[in-house]
């Protein structure tokens, strides 16, 4: 067997650096994704764009679903390839995909029957309403893609090798980039041209995974005919679930605050739509760092390098610290350039726009670092603290928007956001080196080996 790198030797820095770079590379694409969308839908109207906003939600579930089997896999896939026990690499490739697979089936379902009732919680015109379905029968139609693709992608990641996720990720984005105008403008599709356009660029990338996948040492013997191994999957489930439920406890309270912001009419929704991505500069960012961090910790946890996961994760601890110190200075002295560039001519826009990233800007750093120890955790095997942290610190922006609403309006959801987004990562780096202790270094850990 061919060993790729394996993140257990040489400088870690470097080491580090090398691995995340292609990974951040991934979520600078997954934002361009989203941006090019709302680039040339705010040139469409401001309703397509609250639209999509609002639409993306359940596309959003649908992704925190996959991380059951996305996550859970990572975790087991790192750290049989540390101990170079490649036939348990194989049955967690193969386990996984079985898991993702039946979730999103499931899921699709769920979506498809229930997405009128889904749009029912939000205030929204008849206009809004109308692109809402349109583009989510096209999303829901292709939602075996979202489950299929990180899949794919974190199983290339967990054994070392994350070039070959991002070169696929440059196909998809080049595809996308091309065919959204042409749907939306020349073929006059409008909102379902971008939905279009983002299923078709995602299926080819697809293909492409299933082609190369049959020429790779461990992935081409991956067989998913295979006797599903139920241990396996328990094992998949137990560290994914966690995750999972705090990113759709998310996805559900987000949902909850467009319920609010769409109180004050669809500007603030199209200047929320569009501000979170553009923030999502920074935790996507961070996000793709804390793979590399995860596949490490995992890598050297299989290795029983302990030493080196203690080194690795200050050094990590660094970087995203940098990482969220240029996001929150791009947001809060850049912040109404940026949202000029998607929704021009709309000056009330840009100043709400520009006041809401001045806002969630001042919180950059800290959600950095529960990104980054997040994802150390998560190498490990110990997904609960974070999810329960983020379950935590996520539901508080209800009640608190409600108190400071009646007060502040709008401005009220702009400032609960950050107020949590700074409560969980100062939380995240106390209960961090509480862990650290009672597991001894992360030599006495709850999860048996995989």
């Amino acid at each position: 067997m061919t060993e790729k790198n394996y993140l257990l030797h040489g400088d870690i820095k470097k080491t580090l650096i090398k691995m995340a770079l292609p990974l951040m590379g991934i979520s600078f694409i997954q934002i361009t994704y989203n941006l090019v969308d709302m680039f040339w839908l705010g040139r469409y109207s401001d309703s397509a764009v609250a639209a999509v906003g609002t639409a993306g939600l359940i596309n959003y579930i649908g992704n925190s679903l996959a991380m059951i089997g996305r996550v859970g896999a990572a975790t087991w896939i790192s750290q049989s390839y540390g101990r170079r026990d490649y036939n348990n690499v194989i049955g967690y490739v193969e386990n996984g995909f079985k898991v993702n697979i039946f979730i999103s089936l499931l899921y699709t379902i769920i979506a498809a029957l229930f997405m009128n009732s889904f749009l029912d919680f939000f205030t929204l015109t008849e206009t809004v309403r109308t692109y809402a379905v349109e583009y989510l029968r096209i999303q829901i139609a292709g939602m075996l893609i979202v489950f299929l693709n990180p899949m794919f992608a974190v199983s290339y990641n967990s054994m070392g090798d994350s070039v070959t996720p991002f070169k696929l990720s440059v196909i998809g984005l080049v595809l996308n980039f091309i065919m959204d105008p042409l749907f939306i403008h020349v073929f006059n599709m409008g909102v379902k041209g971008v939905a279009l356009a983002t299923v078709l660029a995602q299926a080819v990338v697809l293909i492409i995974f299933i082609v190369i996948s049959k020429k790779d040492e461990i992935m081409g013997v991956v067989d998913l005919k295979r006797k599903t191994n139920m241990t396996k999957v328990k094992n998949i489930v137990k560290v994914g679930l966690p995750v999972s439920v705090q990113s759709t406890g998310m996805a559900i309270i987000a949902s909850v605050l467009n319920t609010f912001i769409s109180r004050f009419g669809p500007m603030p929704m199209a200047v929320f739509s569009l501000g979170v991505q553009i923030e999502s500069i920074c935790w996507m960012t961070a996000d793709g760092f804390a793979v590399a961090v995860t596949s490490f910790m995992g890598q050297n946890l299989g290795a029983e390098n302990y030493d080196r996961m203690d080194q690795g994760f200050k050094e990590a601890i660094k970087l995203f610290i940098l990482i969220g110190a240029i996001a929150s200075s791009v947001l809060i002295f850049f912040g109404e350039n940026l949202i000029g560039l998607f929704m021009p001519g709309d000056p009330a826009a840009i100043a709400e726009g520009g006041r809401l990233l001045k806002i969630m800007g001042a919180s950059e750093v800290l959600m950095a670092i529960e990104i980054g120890i997040t994802g150390a955790l998560s190498g490990v095997g110990l997904t609960r603290f974070p999810a329960i942290n983020g379950l935590v610190g996520n539901s508080l922006r209800i009640p608190l928007a409600l108190i400071l609403m009646p007060h502040f309006g709008v401005l009220a959801i702009w400032m609960v956001i950050s107020m949590t987004m700074a409560i969980k990562g100062i939380s995240s780096m106390i209960a961090y080196q509480v862990i650290k202790k009672k597991t001894q270094g992360f030599r006495v850990l709850p999860n048996a080996k995989a």
